[in-house]
């Protein structure tokens, strides 16, 4: 796993970057945040909660859709709007995208914290 520190220290808030449970958490609970709610922001005006969903939504799609990661960060640099960009990258609308999100975070994130 990878993090970044430069422009927001979430190192207090979660604690060796073990964000995985919270995510679980909040999706389980229906209180998840939207990927076209945190999509859109500049990383610097991401609060700690906002960015493990943003890193959440980017281990999805490394992990579900590692071929075409590629493609999303261009459309992404290309500023295309994010329903669009889903729509023409993955074939899916920011619902479909969603609700596959979800299902994968049920089935991929451990409840128990780590080393437990």
């Amino acid at each position: 796993r990878h993090y970044c520190y430069v422009e927001q220290d979430t190192l207090q808030t979660f604690q060796f970057g073990r964000w995985e449970q919270a995510v679980l958490s909040g999706v389980q609970n229906g209180k998840e945040l939207r990927f076209l709610g945190v999509t859109g922001k500049h990383t610097t005006e991401l609060t700690p909660e906002e960015h493990m969903y943003a890193w959440s939504y980017c281990d999805y799609l490394l992990r579900a859709y590692p071929a075409k990661f590629g493609a999303v960060a261009q459309a992404v640099k290309a500023k295309k709007p994010y329903a669009e960009l889903l729509q023409s990258t993955l074939g899916r609308t920011p619902g479909q995208f969603q609700e596959e999100w979800a299902k994968w975070v049920k089935a991929t994130y451990s409840p128990k914290k780590p080393g437990r």
